[in-house]
C-alpha cells in the first residue's frame, strides 16, 4: 500500500513539474478530441453521460489530460503548433535551406506536400487516409500505400508495393 501511494505521489509530482516547469497551458487537442467522441455517441443525453463515466472510470479522460499537459502542450509552448489541434482548413508552411536543395513544405490536416523548389520534379506529397488508416505516397497524381494497419499490425511497403516489413502495434 505504501509503494502504490509511493508512485501516485510521484506521477502526480512528475504530472506538475512537466506543467510548471514548461510554463505553458495549451488547448488540450487530445482531451477536446476524446470529449468530442463522447459528445457524438449518442443524441440521447444519459447515454453520453453513462459513457462520460466510463471513459472516467477507465481513466480515458485522466490518461489524455496527462498526454496533454505533459508532452503535447509542451510541444505546442516550445513550437508553436499543436501535432493534434490541426483542422481541415489549417495549413502550416515551412521552408528548409541545406547543401543548395530548397524545400517548402505544407502541413495540413492528414497531408505533408514537399515542394523541391528547384526541381519541381521531385516534388511529392504524404497523405493519411482515415478511413483506410493508412500512409500513402502521392507522386505525379498517383496514390501507393507506404504504411498502414491491418488486424493490430503496422505494415510497411516498398515503393514497388511490395510488403517491406510488418510490426506489432
Amino acid at each position: 500500500m505504501k509503494r502504490i501511494k509511493r508512485l501516485i505521489a510521484m506521477l502526480v509530482l512528475v504530472s506538475i513539474l512537466a506543467v510548471t516547469m514548461t510554463s505553458c497551458y495549451g488547448n488540450f487537442a487530445l482531451t477536446r478530441k476524446v470529449y468530442q467522441i463522447n459528445g457524438q455517441i449518442s443524441s440521447e443525453k444519459w447515454v453520453r453521460t453513462i459513457v462520460f463515466w466510463a471513459l472516467t472510470w477507465i481513466p480515458v479522460y485522466s490518461f489524455s489530460s496527462f498526454v496533454d499537459a505533459a508532452i503535447l502542450n509542451a510541444i505546442e509552448f516550445w513550437t508553436g503548433t499543436n501535432p493534434l489541434a490541426m483542422n481541415s482548413t489549417d495549413q502550416e508552411t515551412q521552408f528548409y535551406a541545406e547543401n543548395g536543395q530548397d524545400i517548402k513544405v505544407v502541413t495540413s490536416q492528414n497531408r505533408y506536400d514537399i515542394y523541391d523548389l528547384n526541381n519541381e520534379d521531385n516534388s511529392f506529397s504524404f497523405v493519411f487516409s482515415p478511413e483506410n488508416q493508412a500512409w500513402m505516397l502521392e507522386k505525379d497524381g498517383k496514390l501507393m500505400t507506404i504504411a498502414d494497419e491491418h488486424n493490430g499490425m503496422t505494415r510497411f511497403f516498398d515503393l514497388d508495393g511490395n510488403l517491406a516489413s510488418v510490426e506489432k502495434l
